[in-house]
């Protein structure tokens, strides 16, 4: 029987050798760990392998990859979340990289990306009623994994999770056993069920790691989280389940883990990806009163506020610049606010109104390599006409993408209009990827099923489509991207992949 060292020499060049064929491959590139990409809320995948303006606009390159039929049950309109991935893991089956959705019913998914193979499903015991309402529909399972406060950061990874798991050996949730060589436990998958508890979920297996634990009343309404340095925060909205309105916190490292919430006591927070995270760890949220709040981290004690004339349209996104901390979000009266995090109360810069009614996707913000900040916005109908867009993609009837840059004139902030896309039918949140922005045609009962587009982020000409490919719409779920690939779940229970295929 070999000894530990030659074990230990076996195990390391078998490390080195998969590391290497990865980058082979064009593995590369930030994974895509929570909602809206990163604790900003971004959209904005920084560097990417494959996937370019170039790349994505030659014919034949970009393309379908796989789709997977998921077995989902659909609740009112929710079924699916955006996917969140891990491009590198050493499990009992080798090396693989992972996607993790959350679905209605309380499901958690993994699938092998590589191979479109299911990795496993964990169907969480919730013990909630299922069904609900249109505004409350009940049992999406709402996933994180440990994000670092800013992306590129190589601290708080979201810290581990709350108890060192022991080797797994099969059972107790879908997946086989085996002791497990290399496991990060900054991997983990954390999961919000229907019951209100979280799950902190082993991503070789989706076993859990240590018990269970009770967050949130049955039957909240979760709209996104987010866990840095090892405090998992949420938001729920509609006051579903009886829960209130609010923001939630749980220190999970902590020995007495408890949950703390800061309510809005009045409107719902907004938004599909709430709460967002500035640099310093303040936690940012918008209301449809109108309000958005600033809030210390772990504690969620109110810091500063802002209110508006009218209610906020989506959850705001945070981002530096110039030395400042911006927060941006969009309004229901058509316009983009840009406050800054050191106090939100002003001076406020509003852009022009650039559509009747903003829409209740994200936003998605990025940095070209000239430092040029850039704001992509979903905009449903016709463009309004206060706003001049310097380049335009055509007539715009039922909605488009539409860009704008971020200027220092002379000391003085300014929201420059910068492009307005193609028509986009009930546009969703844009993601962008390496300068390219991937926009979605939502589609919805009765209006058709969802088109993926690609757009130059520099300019909103239209780069490539995916036209017919999908075959029903997008609701619950949104855009997600990494390694070379977009993900979009639809409305059916299915997961479609789109990319640019590794070579062999």
């Amino acid at each position: 029987m070999p000894g530990r060292s030659t074990v230990r020499a076996i195990v390391c060049l078998a490390c080195t050798l998969a590391a290497g064929a990865a980058r082979a491959q064009g593995r590369g590139g930030q994974n895509w760990t929570t909602y809206e990409a990163d604790a900003q809320r971004s959209s904005w995948v920084r560097t990417d392998p494959r996937i370019s303006r170039e790349s994505v606009e030659k014919p034949g390159s970009f393309q379908l990859i796989w789709k997977a039929k998921l077995d989902n049950q659909s609740l009112q309109l929710n079924s699916l979340t955006e996917a969140l991935l891990l491009n590198s893991i050493i499990s009992y089956k080798g090396f693989k990289s992972l996607a993790f959705i959350g679905g209605s019913a309380g499901n958690v998914y993994a699938i092998d990306y590589d191979l479109n193979r299911m990795f496993w499903t964990r169907r969480l015991n919730t013990s909630t009623t299922m069904g609900g309402t249109a505004q409350c529909p009940g049992g999406l399972t709402a996933i994180t994994r440990a994000t670092p406060l800013i992306q590129g950061s190589t601290a708080g990874r979201g810290g581990p999770p709350p108890a060192p798991p022991a080797p797994a050996r099969g059972g107790g949730g879908g997946g086989g056993g085996g002791l497990q060589m290399g496991m990060n436990l900054g991997s983990a998958v954390y999961a919000i069920a229907g019951d209100g508890s979280v799950h902190v979920l082993n991503p070789q297996t989706g076993q859990d790691l240590s018990p269970p634990v009770k967050m949130l009343g049955p039957n909240a309404k979760v709209i996104g989280s987010v866990l840095v340095d090892g405090v998992l925060y949420a938001a729920t909205a509609d006051n579903c389940g009886n829960v209130p309105s609010g923001v939630w916190a749980m220190d999970l490292g902590a020995t007495a883990k408890t949950a703390v919430n800061w309510p809005t006591r009045g409107g719902s927070v907004v938004g599909h990806a709430a709460p967002t995270l500035g640099a310093d760890g303040t936690v940012y949220v918008a209301t449809s009163d109108g309000d958005i709040a600033a809030l210390q981290p772990r504690t969620l004690t109110l810091k500063d506020s802002f209110t508006a004339g009218s209610p906020f349209a989506g959850a705001p996104i945070a981002f530096e610049y110039k030395g400042r901390q911006m927060i941006v979000a969009a309004n229901k009266d058509g316009r983009l606010y840009v406050l800054d995090g050191a106090s939100l109360k002003g001076p406020v810069l509003q852009s022009g109104q650039f559509t009747a009614g903003a829409s209740d996707s994200a936003l998605a913000s990025w940095e070209a390599a000239d430092g040029t900040r850039w704001i992509v916005a979903a905009s449903p109908g016709p463009t309004a006409s206060e706003t001049k867009f310097p380049a335009t993609n055509g007539a715009v009837t039922n909605g488009s993408i539409v860009a704008f840059k971020l200027l220092d004139q002379n000391g003085a902030l300014a929201v420059q209009p910068a492009w307005s896309s193609r028509d986009i039918s009930a546009p969703a949140s844009p993601i962008v990827v390496n300068g390219v922005v991937f926009a979605l045609a939502g589609g919805g009962p009765g209006a058709g099923s969802a088109v993926l587009y690609a757009l130059d982020g520099a300019t909103g000409k239209e780069l490539w489509t995916s036209g017919t490919a999908m075959t029903s719409f997008v609701h619950s779920g949104g855009l997600s991207a990494g390694d070379g690939q977009v993900y979009v779940p639809t409305y059916d229970n299915t997961l479609y992949a789109f990319g640019i295929p590794l070579e062999h």
